[in-house]
């Protein structure tokens, strides 16, 4: 009776999705992003960047932040920091050319499922002709990658929107994305990973 219980219960625990809630936003020259990740409508881990700018020193792009970690509603860890661009471009670059990431990736891919993707930006120029070049640019760039999105993985629901303001100088946008993936698939995609890299 125990046995079959425990069985039960380890069936519905690989079955859970986690989900991975993305916020980008740009309000008021003020960038930030939220990472959310949690078990039905539990927040287990939370990564927080706020006060995100781009700084030019030396003749380098510099990236400087506050970060905060949080895990199960307590804080490990919260700090400032800064990163040369030039380094970190470098850096994400290796990784997406190790072979285990890109094993990782395509396998992946495929049983990532997106809930739901939504775009908002608001763009000007006290220019009006201007505004209306931008929102166009804006629609086009939006267009061709929620396109190439949607080939990608499987969408759910994805929405952008374009909001053109004149006579102002302006550049906001809010990003959200609920990506879900089960747990079963992360284990799968583990020991796969174990086996391929111990060949």
């Amino acid at each position: 009776m125990y046995f079959l219980l425990f069985f039960i219960l380890i069936i519905i625990l690989l079955n859970i999705s986690l989900s991975i809630n993305i916020i980008v936003s740009r309000n008021n020259s003020v960038n930030k992003i939220k990472v959310i990740i949690s078990i039905y409508k539990f927040e287990i881990f939370i990564i927080n960047i706020s006060n995100l700018y781009f700084k030019i020193k030396n003749n380098s792009i510099y990236i400087e932040f506050y970060q905060e970690l949080i895990l199960y509603k307590q804080t490990l860890n919260e700090k400032k920091k800064q990163f040369k661009l030039d380094d970190e471009l470098y850096n994400i670059k290796k990784i997406f050319k190790s072979k285990n990431n890109s094993i990782l990736y395509n396998q992946t891919k495929k049983y990532i499922r997106i809930d739901n993707i939504l775009l908002t930006t608001n763009i000007g120029n006290k220019d009006a002709f201007t505004s209306a070049i931008l929102n166009g640019l804006v629609y086009f760039l939006y267009s061709n990658l929620f396109y190439y999105l949607d080939s990608k993985f499987y969408i759910i629901n994805s929405n952008y929107l374009v909001n053109t303001i004149y006579n102002r100088n302006i550049l906001e946008f809010d990003f959200n994305c609920l990506i879900k993936i089960k747990v079963i698939y992360m284990i799968k995609l583990i020991l796969s990973l174990k086996i391929k890299g111990g060949e």
